[in-house]
């Protein structure tokens, strides 16, 4: 339980960092070339950066799988070398890039739409959206994967907390919706269109994992996040950034200029220290996924996708309130309690808390709501009556990527089966190195480890 406490805080420590991180550097201000200050609100340098701290999981995944290898053998296993080993198709590392491209595009669409909208709403929409919209996606166009009525009603409850959360960021600017925003900001709808879009778009990933890529690649789950990021990163630096550096608009004339915001970065101590500190928190982040679907759950993995927003708002209120460090032109780094809208967003968060617990099955369907829905004629009283109780979800979370949950569990598989082993080996079938951190199987022939 220790072992498992300690996971779970890690994990939801670094995942709020990754968030607040994310908006101090669409906050923070430098030094630009010509002298003058102005707002790093730089969205695709910050994505690229997300994608090259995903990269960093590459040397990990090596190090961890060379200890597990030596520990294999020097623990005397003879005869593991004569067992052929199934190499990994080349082909597999190259369709690895379309989940990149759908996750770049996707995070590229979220930062723009964070530069308008406070950090808490940012993680509230993606949190509702994420339920939504890869639980409609799914089940309009993965066959077998239709929505119970648990599903249909937690569904439902994120619409009106996505509603509601849309509404409270369309009011006043300077207000409830973005009380940490830069001054310059001026449209937090298309701010929360630009979110929601990333939403459909990261769905729609999700979807492509579980239809096209079903089968298992074969890849560890380290490996697995080190490849999305090195095609992202690629993506981003030869696609993305000389897109948008070419594309007219309001950064010194460009949709967005990564040379400008790469010099403010270079020549600014306070931005160098929150973009390393974001960094840390991807990586951290991204590695301790993979711990958290290995040891966690079903339990933790609802706790954790419930108390994300909630750690972000908390640490938003505290950072504003225990904090004298102020923007340029009198903005304040984290959000300030506003009436009425903060209670609105606080009722909205109710709703999503609650609509996701329903969907998950730790929760059950409301009497009220199943009167309602029976007395309407949209369900049946028998129907009703079952959803009484509430039931486990059979979907995976919508907040983590199909492909890389499949690889972990598909990993401590056959981890377990190597422990329940009556040498503690496995057998012969089995791979030499533990399940989570394996590298892509080379064959050995008969030769010897001194001999490799």
């Amino acid at each position: 339980t220790a072992r498992k406490a300690g996971v779970f805080l890690v994990a939801l420590l670094a995942g709020t960092g990754c968030s607040l991180t994310s908006k101090f550097l669409l906050s923070v201000h430098g030094t630009t070339a010509d002298g003058s200050q102005e707002a790093l609100a730089s969205p695709l340098v910050q994505t690229t950066g997300m994608f090259f701290a995903m990269i960093c999981a590459l040397p990990l995944h090596l190090i961890l799988s060379y200890c597990a290898r030596r520990s294999v053998w020097q623990g005397g296993y003879q005869g593991v070398a004569e067992v052929p080993q199934k190499p990994i198709d080349l082909w597999v590392y190259f369709v690895m890039a379309t989940p990149a491209v759908f996750d770049m595009v996707a995070t590229a669409m979220c930062m723009f739409g964070l530069v308008d909208v406070s950090v808490s709403l940012y993680q509230m929409l993606r949190g509702g959206s994420s339920i939504a919209f890869t639980s409609l996606m799914k089940h309009f166009f993965l066959p077998g994967d239709g929505l119970q009525l648990q599903n249909w009603v937690g569904v439902a409850f994120c619409l009106v907390s996505i509603f509601l959360c849309s509404a409270v960021a369309g009011g006043d600017p300077s207000s409830p919706s973005s009380p940490s925003t830069p001054a310059t900001s001026n449209a937090p709808l298309v701010g929360v269109c630009l979110i929601l879009g990333g939403g459909v778009v990261q769905s729609m990933q999700y979807v492509f994992e579980e239809r096209i890529m079903s089968d298992d690649v074969g890849l560890a789950p380290l490996l697995v996040v080190a490849l999305e990021g090195l095609w992202g990163f690629a993506f981003c630096c030869g696609v993305l950034l000389p897109l948008v550096y070419a594309l007219p608009g309001s950064d010194h004339g460009h949709l967005e200029d990564p040379l400008s915001s790469l010099d403010m970065i270079a020549h600014s101590g306070a931005i160098q220290a929150f973009f390393g500190v974001y960094l840390l928190f991807i990586f951290a982040y991204n590695s301790f996924s993979v711990l958290v679907t290995k040891e966690l759950d079903a339990v933790w993995h609802s706790i954790l996708d419930l108390w994300r927003p909630v750690s972000v708002w908390l640490l938003s209120l505290a950072i504003h309130y225990s904090t004298e460090l102020t923007l340029p032109g009198g903005a304040s780094y984290g959000e300030a309690w506003v009436w009425p809208g903060s209670l609105v967003q606080l009722f909205a968060m109710g709703l999503l808390l609650y609509g996701t617990a329903i969907y998950n099955g730790s929760v059950a369907v409301p009497a009220l709501v199943l009167s309602f829905l029976v007395a309407s004629g949209v369900v049946a009283r028998a129907e009703a009556e079952a959803a009484r109780t509430p039931t486990p979800s059979k979907f995976a979370s919508p907040y983590r990527s199909p492909l890389l949950v499949r690889s972990i569990r598909q990993a401590s598989e056959g981890e377990h089966q190597r422990e329940s082993a009556p040498d503690g080996r496995g057998g012969p079938e089995l791979a030499p190195v533990p399940g989570v951190f394996e590298l892509p199987k080379i064959p050995l022939g008969t030769r010897r480890f001194s001999e490799i």
